[in-house]
């Protein structure tokens, strides 16, 4: 099966977006999540209020995971972590991207495997 792959962009000057590279999309599922910073507060009466001392609200962390990949997605994300700088994932799906920075990667390799990509890779994205 023929794998889809995420243009990654780095961030040229400013508000612009220079495309960088690319990576696979990850063949593994992972979930997305979105917070605020509300607090429920019981009161003496024993009744509940949701109280948020500022408004902020933030992504989750994302954590991609890809099997059965060279090293090569292992060195490149290492790349963009030493750079410290954000980057841009447009995924294949219309609308839906990232923006933030890698802030860990790990590799396993896999047992029984063999070959170039016999490697299993993780890693955490923090979105903006």
């Amino acid at each position: 099966m023929a794998r889809n792959y995420w243009s990654v962009y780095t961030q040229a000057s400013g508000a612009t977006w220079e495309l960088d590279n690319y990576i696979p999309h990850n063949n593994i599922d992972f979930s997305e999540g979105y917070a605020s910073n509300t607090k429920k507060i019981q009161l003496a009466d024993g009744s509940n209020i949701f109280f948020t001392p500022e408004v902020k609200k933030s992504f989750k962390q994302v954590v991609f995971q890809w099997e059965l990949v060279t090293r090569d997605l292992y060195d490149m994300i290492i790349t963009y972590i030493d750079s410290d700088e954000p980057i841009r994932i447009v995924t294949d799906i219309v609308g839906v991207e990232y923006i933030g920075k890698f802030i860990d990667v790990a590799i396993n390799r896999l047992v029984g495997q063999s070959g170039d990509t016999a490697n299993s890779i993780s890693a955490i994205f923090e979105s903006y």
